[in-house]
């Protein structure tokens, strides 16, 4: 609370003292980053590869960068399967050390060519290409500045900095008053204060170098208070915690925050080490038992009793902080009220209550930029006062025009008009399986995800992708075989083998491998992999990629491999959107198909099947109608949303979406 009541009354303009807070350099994100690259090792030893490696692994994905961890670790496999291939095909004996992503920064010419080469394609690769091309030149210009820039620490500092060019973004960022902009201002604030002790050390170190520097401030422990520095400390406001504020005495006292569940705060500590009972061994509070042998007093409501003392305890010393006046703050609202503490200050001051409720007042806009707008809006749209909210209006555009996001009327809820029109798309609709199943799931999710509004793969798809290729490349691999393959990409996952979850995610890895083993030998006929089917459908082009198309005696069977350990959402296969899509489209193009089938690999002891069967009759119509439904909700304008358990358990939109709780909302 001290952090953000600090930020509070410096964008009010209310001098606080000190200036500046102190900064720990070595622990801020982005000024490690930076006294990292300026310390960068440059020999050849093992060591300083180490340390090298290590340190562009933490560049690419850093705030300053922003590279996309998952396309660069998709690249690095591109790079490293070509170089593979080029050297088997010269006939080298021994296979190429593969890159890492510190060749990538180091060496920009390993990874030119392909992406240039990508960007020549067109369409989506192309798009993705030049989105990771840009990270890395940035990444790059910084690697070069960090082995070989000047020497003053200032402005080798300084160079990296711009170098970035994330400085106009994370301005606009900071002042954005958005969930974010605390963090993007604590890291600005970090940056200069950073610069600002980096002037102060030249002037007392005129010989001094920039590694120097940096090696010093890596190397301590204690937050740097920049002000000190500079040996004027300017009066103004102190913002402290109870513990901080003993021994020390002012006029007037302000205590904040006095809220329900926030001061006094109840919740036990210690309770995983139990130090609390250490410290009663240490002090001898114990109690006698019946067997008359004394014992640790281990009672949750006696510890809640103790912790209620201490907060009392640092509450009375904060309030004789005070020589002549106090004020006690708190909020009242529909999720916040105030604590005993204020009414206990209440009752000591004589405060008259209404209906035995201490009064509060009505407070202004805050003294932050989406207070003074929300403040201006509300003042705009009254009309008591027309020539008030004139002027409130003619501020609110001004900002707008200064480019102030939240000044804009466009990005007021209920205000602006509505984004799309009333036409429906007309043009050919196509649709993969899966996108049929989610869009019949809920039309919202599947137009968001298709519109890329999605989060990046997460862990779990890699290893997905992985299982996939691997059974694409032996479609009736032994267990040998597939062992081998998998060890030969392991290593493209990134599992580190030093921690408990590496070594759990490489056991659980081999053993989809395994039970992707035991499933094949059940399958000894022949199999096309990664087939891909286009078929119009009432109107809906599906067109798709199927993991295996079994041949059996009845036809061909379409096979879905997944790596998930959980059968229950495949217990009902045969409402399985994903797998009727498939069999629609084989139906469509002639096939005689035998039914559809998931191959569940991620469960523990074997791989569990589960069969949907022919499309035929009745179910064939109904899932012919559902196809025409899809077709209808899918070409808009407007996209309904569907809650359901199946739809929404791993739902990334569910912070927006209208037909949730917490995306609920309500335009007056």
């Amino acid at each position: 609370m001290v952090v953000e009541t600090r930020r509070y009354l410096e964008r009010g303009g209310v001098p606080v003292a000190g200036g500046s807070r102190a900064f720990d350099f070595a622990t801020q994100p982005t000024t490690r980053l930076l006294l990292d690259l300026v310390t960068m090792p440059t020999g050849q030893s093992d060591t300083d590869a180490a340390v090298r490696r290590e340190l562009a692994e933490r560049l690419l994905p850093s705030p300053l960068v922003r590279a996309d961890a998952l396309a660069v670790h998709r690249l690095l496999r591109r790079l490293n399967a070509a170089r593979a291939q080029a050297a088997e095909e010269a006939g080298e004996e021994t296979t190429p050390i593969p890159l890492t992503m510190a060749d990538l920064v180091s060496d920009p010419q390993t990874w030119r060519p392909d992406l240039e080469q990508a960007e020549q394609m067109g369409g989506k690769r192309a798009r993705a290409a030049v989105m990771l091309a840009r990270p890395l030149e940035t990444a790059v210009r910084l690697w070069e500045l960090g082995m070989s820039g000047s020497a003053r620490p200032q402005e080798r500092l300084w160079s990296l900095w711009e170098a970035s060019g994330v400085a106009g973004e994370w301005r606009s960022r900071a002042i954005a008053s958005d969930e974010s902009s605390g963090w993007y201002d604590d890291q600005l604030d970090a940056v200069v204060a950073l610069l600002r002790v980096a002037d102060v050390w030249e002037q007392r170190n005129p010989a001094g170098s920039a590694v120097r520097f940096a090696s010093e401030l890596l190397a301590g422990s204690v937050p740097i208070d920049t002000i000190s520095r500079v040996g004027v400390r300017p009066g103004g406001v102190e913002v402290l915690t109870p513990a901080q504020a003993m021994g020390r005495h002012w006029q007037v006292v302000v205590l904040a925050g006095l809220q329900d569940g926030a001061w006094p705060n109840l919740r036990l500590r210690d309770r995983i080490l139990r130090a609390d009972l250490l410290a009663d061994v240490g002090a001898g509070r114990v109690a006698v038992g019946e067997d008359g042998r004394e014992e640790l007093i281990d009672s949750t409501r006696s510890a809640r009793r103790a912790v209620l003392d201490d907060e009392y305890r640092l509450f009375v010393a904060a309030l004789t902080r005070a020589r002549c006046v106090v004020h006690a703050g708190a909020v009242r609202s529909e999720d916040a009220a105030p604590s005993v503490f204020l009414d206990l200050v209440a009752r000591l001051a004589g405060t008259p209550r209404e209906n035995d409720i201490v009064p509060v007042d009505q407070v202004d806009a805050p003294l932050s930029l989406s207070g003074h707008i929300a403040d201006l809006r509300a003042r705009a749209a009254s009309p008591d006062n027309p020539a008030d909210a004139q002027l409130a209006a003619t501020l609110l555009a001004l900002m707008a025009r200064e480019d102030v996001l939240s000044a804009q009327p466009k990005r007021w809820l209920g205000a602006g008009g509505t984004p799309t029109t009333d036409e429906e798309y007309a043009g050919e609709l196509t649709l993969s399986p899966s996108q049929f199943e989610r869009a019949l799931a809920c039309p919202l999710r599947w137009f968001l995800t298709t519109v890329g509004a999605d989060g990046p793969s997460n862990a779990a798809a890699s290893l997905g992708t992985l299982i996939h290729a691997v059974a694409e490349e032996h479609p009736h691999g032994t267990p040998e075989e597939l062992t081998e393959a998998l060890e030969a990409r392991i290593e493209e996952l990134g599992y580190n083998l030093d921690t408990w979850a590496g070594r759990h995610s490489d056991r659980r890895a081999r053993a989809i491998v395994e039970n992707l083993a035991s499933y094949l030998v059940g399958v000894p006929g022949r199999v096309d992999v990664e087939q891909k089917v286009e078929a119009q459908v009432e109107g809906v082009t599906i067109r798709g990629r199927m993991d295996r198309l079994e041949y059996v005696d009845e036809g061909v069977r379409v096979t879905d491999l997944k790596t998930g350990g959980n059968p229950d959402p495949y217990r009902k296969v045969d409402e399985n959107a994903q797998l009727a899509a498939y069999q629609l489209a084989l139906l469509a193009s002639g096939e005689d198909v035998a039914g559809a089938r998931i191959a569940l690999l991620g469960t523990k002891k074997k791989p569990q099947t589960f069969d949907q069967k022919p499309l035929q009759g009745e179910a064939l119509a109904q899932w012919r109608n559902k196809v025409r439904e899809v077709a209808e909700s899918a070409r808009g304008p407007y996209f309904e949303a569907r809650p359901s358990d199946a739809a929404c358990a791993y739902c990334s939109f569910d912070r927006l979406c209208p037909a949730r709780e917490r995306g609920h909302k309500v335009v007056e």
